[in-house]
């Protein structure tokens, strides 16, 4: 029976983790008795099951993307000690995806911006010539 150093385990977890949001290989392999003493011995509810199953709270995954659930899955994965779901090659097609995604909604946020400004100063000219035709009226009553 092998004793586990658990500040050197817990520093590997780390790198695997940070490897995972690089999307990078992971650099460390645990051995099942590392594996082991990473897993949940109960369910405290949400989080990481001792069988691996994630719960989540609905609140916890609002405004999230699909990438940041998905890693903040694999990364409770790695720190019980499962392996993660998701490949390097899966998480930086997510990334591209995303990026292209969040480009579009910056073009569409901007287009929606200067069709308001369009408006707006169409309203302000409408404006305006109300103001000079009830002025002219006035002034030549």
């Amino acid at each position: 029976m092998s004793t586990i150093d658990m500040a050197d385990l817990q520093r590997r977890v780390d790198e695997n983790v940070a490897a995972l949001y690089a999307g990078e290989d992971l650099p460390h392999q645990f051995t099942e008795e590392e594996s082991l003493a990473l897993r949940p011995k109960r369910s405290h509810g949400f989080g990481i099951q001792p069988d691996g199953e994630i719960m989540h709270c609905g609140t916890a995954l609002m405004d999230k993307s699909r990438l940041q659930i998905a890693l903040w899955n694999d990364t409770m994965r790695i720190e019980a000690g499962f392996l993660p779901h998701m490949t390097p090659e899966e998480i930086r097609e997510m990334r591209r995806s995303e990026m292209e995604h969040q480009q579009k909604e910056q073009a569409d946020s901007a287009l929606w911006a200067s069709n308001v400004e369009v408006v707006l100063f169409r309203a302000k000219v409408v404006l305006l010539a109300i103001a000079l035709a009830a002025l002219w009226w006035f002034f030549v009553r």
